[in-house]
Formats: structure tokens, C-alpha cells, sequence
């Protein structure tokens, strides 16, 4: 595991966000997310879709990733 932290921590601040994350919606609808839901973002990155998560529960988000450089830099675009 240590490994995997590692090469996320090393590569964070060179990983792109430019994916195309219009199936997150969808994926959403299927999981069946809604208002009100307590959700976990397990490996959330940079924090891309712990937004989109937030919209459609409007309530906290907890997010969670190994990389710390990750969580940093999730946390620079105000996501806490």
C-alpha cells in the first residue's frame, strides 16, 4: 500500500482533471444517492466528483485518499 501512496503522492500535482465525468450523474441516479444521504468519497483524488456528490445530498461529503499531496490539493480548491 505504501507503494501505491507513494506514485499517487509523487504524480498529484501532474494528474489531469480534464476526464469526462458526465457518467458520475448517471452513476449517481444508480446507486440511488439522494438529499440527505451520508456519503463516503473513498480515494477521492483531487476532489472532482466530491462536489457532485455535495449537490445532490446537500450535506457534508467525507472524502478520504492514501495521497496526502491528493487531499492537498483537493483542499486548495476549497474542498474540505
Amino acid at each position: 500500500m505504501n507503494k501505491v501512496k507513494e506514485f499517487f503522492d509523487r504524480i498529484a500535482k501532474d494528474y489531469k482533471e480534464d476526464h469526462d465525468f458526465s457518467f458520475v450523474s448517471n452513476l449517481i441516479d444508480e446507486v440511488g444517492i439522494q438529499k440527505g444521504d451520508d456519503v463516503l468519497d473513498l480515494a477521492c483524488g483531487k476532489g472532482v466528483i466530491s462536489p457532485l456528490l455535495y449537490q445532490r445530498t446537500q450535506k457534508q461529503v467525507i472524502a478520504m485518499d492514501l495521497s496526502k499531496e491528493m487531499i492537498a490539493l483537493a483542499k486548495e480548491k476549497n474542498i474540505d
